[in-house]
């Protein structure tokens, strides 16, 4: 089916970067580290489950706003997530994988 073959395809993984989608959880709960992608949903509600910070690009709170964790939804803000910030993440993970105290 296509959900065991996508699971199959996330245990194999060696990182999901993916917006709040199903893979994304799926992977959280496979173990897999994960950068999660951030615009529309709030990430303080339903960012990625016991992962480091670096992990989760948060375009859905302003520069420097602190915001409540709610399940208001902020439309139209995925565009701002950059490959900048994404690559940014993908290195911080790199170095993770390399600490030997790394959460994987």
């Amino acid at each position: 089916s296509g959900v065991g073959n996508a699971l199959g395809l996330l245990e194999r993984a060696a990182l999901v970067i993916a917006p709040d989608t199903g893979p994304l959880h799926m992977a959280v709960a496979l173990g897999r580290p994960v950068i999660g992608l951030y615009g529309s949903t709030n990430p303080k509600w339903v960012g990625p489950y016991r992962q480091p910070a670096w992990s989760t690009i948060d375009a859905y709170g302003d520069a420097g706003e602190d915001y409540p964790s709610s399940t208001a939804r902020r439309e139209g803000r995925m565009a701002r997530v950059t490959v900048a910030a994404v690559v940014e993440a993908v290195g911080r993970w790199r170095v993770a994988q390399d600490s030997p105290d790394a959460t994987r």
